[in-house]
């Protein structure tokens, strides 16, 4: 939502790509992605793995298969890079398995571990990592950047850009789709209404 996992993949198409995004090659603009940046950024290279929160937590299943693909070489690109988002909703039996790995990867293996708040994250998995702190987006930058991608005018950018809370991806939403508003507004009244428990349930 903070743009973490965003930045993670545009790292790890850098990492990729023929020349490390610095050049015609790279990811420097828009009309210069090489074929490689593309397919990570799409989410298709068979190099680069994400992770992602299926549910409430991140399964010690799926961190298992996440470190299965991190011991194979790559097979295209120079790096096997795998990206874990919401490394903050991992439970501790997910983690004593993940930090063997992360504190010893395979030669060829770069672990990007996204959070929204590192707090969060478990001290064992901190320890052992290079944090990179990104700054919450202010309500101008986010409200210009849905008048740019969204078809929403000036007033719905501005309020889904207040409402989000520095939250990308939530201001998407409102700016893309006002039933998404109207829900959010329907339910807070809904919750002022209340004044005991039973109002709750019925």
């Amino acid at each position: 939502g903070f743009g973490s996992a965003q930045v993670a993949r545009a790292f790890a198409a850098a990492l990729e790509s023929p020349d490390h995004g610095e050049g015609s090659d790279g990811i420097s603009g828009e009309n210069e992605l090489s074929k490689t940046a593309k397919e990570v950024l799409a989410g298709s290279h068979p190099d680069v793995h994400t992770l992602a929160t299926k549910g409430v937590t991140l399964s010690i299943d799926d961190v298992r298969e996440a470190i299965g693909i991190s011991e194979q070489m790559p097979s295209t690109a120079p790096w096997r890079i795998i990206i874990i988002e919401d490394v903050d909703r991992m439970l501790e039996r997910s983690t004593n398995v993940l930090l063997k790995e992360i504190e010893e990867p395979s030669e060829h293996t770069i672990w990007l571990l996204c959070a929204s708040s590192v707090m969060d994250v478990l001290p064992t998995i901190r320890s052992r990592t290079q944090l990179v702190q990104l700054a919450t987006p202010n309500e101008q930058s986010i409200a210009e950047y849905l008048t740019k991608k969204t078809d929403a005018d000036n007033k719905l950018a501005n309020r889904a850009a207040r409402l989000s809370q520095g939250n990308i991806a939530t201001a998407f939403i409102y700016a893309s789709d006002e039933r998404a508003l109207s829900r959010r507004d329907e339910l807070i009244a809904g919750l002022l209404r209340m004044h005991d428990a039973a109002d709750a349930i019925t």
